[in-house]
């Protein structure tokens, strides 16, 4: 389950990034902060990376992130690298899932110490998933200011699209 929420997840970024234009990808929009779809999705896919790269030691820290400026500023590249990490965690034993794993990262910008916390790899994909979600919902945004399509549900939490099935609504879209 955790690995095809991970793919899924990964998926709906490519999905995205496919019917978008390069200029779309670099644009960076004002009301967003100066924010480009690029940065955004960057961060998504590092998260992603940095616990797949750090899960083996036992210890994750996204505040050490790569930051590839190839993912934030091609879309290609972006595409390429959503790829590789699909491959990754496709091939991911399960097992690992329940692994114990270490994070530590900055909670506060004025405190100079980091906080340590007790999680699991499993934990954290849940998490990275949510992050992507949060991000996902963001871009949607900075997609319909662009005008660029989207898929539906894209930027919806699972929730939120299983609350709206329920009353017999589709899931709600940027467009």
């Amino acid at each position: 389950m955790i690995t095809q929420s991970t793919l899924e997840i990964l998926d709906q970024g490519l999905a995205v990034l496919e019917n978008l234009s390069d200029e779309n990808y670099n644009t960076k929009l004002p009301i967003v902060y100066g924010a480009s779809i690029g940065g955004h999705y960057r961060h998504v896919l590092e998260h992603f990376s940095t616990l797949f790269e750090s899960h083996a030691e036992g210890f994750v820290n996204y505040d050490h992130r790569k930051r590839d400026t190839r993912i934030e500023t091609c879309r290609k590249s972006a595409i390429e690298a959503t790829h590789k990490l699909k491959t990754k965690w496709a091939e991911l034993d399960p097992s690992l899932y329940d692994q114990p794993l270490e994070i530590q990262g900055k909670l506060s910008p004025s405190l100079d110490q980091s906080m340590q916390l007790q999680t699991s790899v499993g934990r954290e994909v849940a998490y990275s998933i949510a992050h992507a979600q949060h991000h996902y919902a963001i871009i949607g945004v900075m997609c319909t200011l662009l005008q660029s399509p989207l898929t539906e549900g894209f930027g919806v939490a699972p929730s939120t699209a299983a609350h709206l099935k329920a009353k017999g609504e589709q899931p709600l879209t940027s467009q």
